[in-house]
């Protein structure tokens, strides 16, 4: 089973922040937080590139990005966006979180955000 289009689109985001993040640690070579953000980047793509495409938590994943890329729904208002998250995975210092928890958190926060949204309709 082949993942989706928006399972896609979501690794090229996460290749595309770890670009960044390796640009901007070769600027700042003294501040490893980029260097860790693009090496944890690396191991998130890698991590949800493994999972079939009927992994249950690549599947919600899927759903929730469907839903929150739907035309009845503000996608805009989900603050910080999909790629800022992605920007700040495993930035801080602090014990790293798993690719499974950022994945469980994303997703989370974008299936509370959606049905913020459409309660707000009602």
């Amino acid at each position: 089973m082949k993942k989706t289009e928006l399972i896609g689109d979501f690794l090229n985001d996460v290749r595309e922040q770890r670009l960044f993040r390796e640009q901007k640690a070769a600027e700042w070579p003294d501040d490893d937080r980029n260097a860790r953000c693009a090496e944890g980047l690396a191991e998130l793509h890698t991590w949800v590139s493994e999972r079939p495409a009927n992994d249950p938590l690549i599947v919600r994943l899927d759903h929730a990005l469907e839903a929150l890329y739907a035309d009845d729904v503000d996608s805009g208002g989900f603050v910080p966006m999909v790629t800022d998250r992605l920007a700040r995975f495993r930035f801080h210092n602090g014990p790293p979180e798993s690719c499974e928890d950022f994945i469980v958190r994303l997703t989370e926060a974008i299936e509370a955000y959606v049905k913020s949204e459409k309660e707000e309709e009602e």
